[in-house]
């Protein structure tokens, strides 16, 4: 009885001392884990991170840029059309449009004014290509605008008219015009008005029977 009683206690003692290098095994174990994770997440983190992006910068539409390389452009020597600049470096001014573009934004002129203007420039753009610019956002319809199109020509001021850093011609309160085209020959231009709030009373648009006769 006595050597049972022994060996029943030497038993326990055994698996109690297991139990413990067991349980302290377990959590070394789930220490280094942790931190090999922790380790690893930085690591992809760190590698994979998205940075912001700054106005002007990357995609964004860079305007400073565009007006320093518009002004550094040399005329070509060919300019017989006063209609018309031909630059070397390809680009073309298209001065009646660029006219036009210089009226935006005159307080002493409704509103509702620059809504025609800019209907007017792109009906200048229809009859030289005769299609509408291209594309059905803001930034896409601008850059065409501003000589991204076959012939490279330009129908807007860049030194006058408000562009946003993504490139979209702004209205005289700071949002971006809202273009909708409906045909290939027929484009809805509206502005968001002075609250800057769409479908409101506010909103400004034009005639689409006037925009068509442009």
């Amino acid at each position: 009885m006595h050597a049972l009683k022994k060996n029943l206690k030497r038993f326990v003692t055994i698996a109690v001392v297991l139990s413990l290098v067991i349980a302290i095994g377990f959590l070394i174990g789930k220490s280094f884990s942790t931190k090999q994770t922790t380790s690893s997440s930085k690591e992809y983190s760190k590698a994979h991170s998205v940075q912001p992006v700054e106005p002007g910068k990357s995609d964004n539409y860079n305007t400073s840029s565009l007006t320093s390389s518009l002004g550094s452009r040399v005329p070509a020597s060919d300019n017989l059309d006063k209609r018309i600049t031909r630059y070397t470096d390809g680009t073309v001014d298209y001065h009646p449009s660029i006219d036009k573009s210089r009226m935006l934004y005159q307080t002493e002129k409704l509103p509702r004014a620059d809504i025609t203007i800019v209907s007017e420039i792109i009906a200048d753009y229809r009859k030289l290509f005769e299609t509408n610019p291209f594309g059905s956002e803001n930034r896409e319809i601008t850059a065409g605008l501003l000589g991204k199109n076959p012939k490279n020509v330009i129908f807007l001021d860049v030194n006058h008219v408000d562009l946003s850093p993504e490139g979209e011609l702004l209205d005289r309160w700071g949002s971006p015009f809202r273009f909708h085209p409906l045909t290939s020959s027929l484009m809805e231009v509206s502005s968001l008005g002075a609250d800057r709030v769409l479908w409101t009373s506010d909103d400004l648009n034009i005639d689409l029977s006037e925009e068509a006769d442009l």
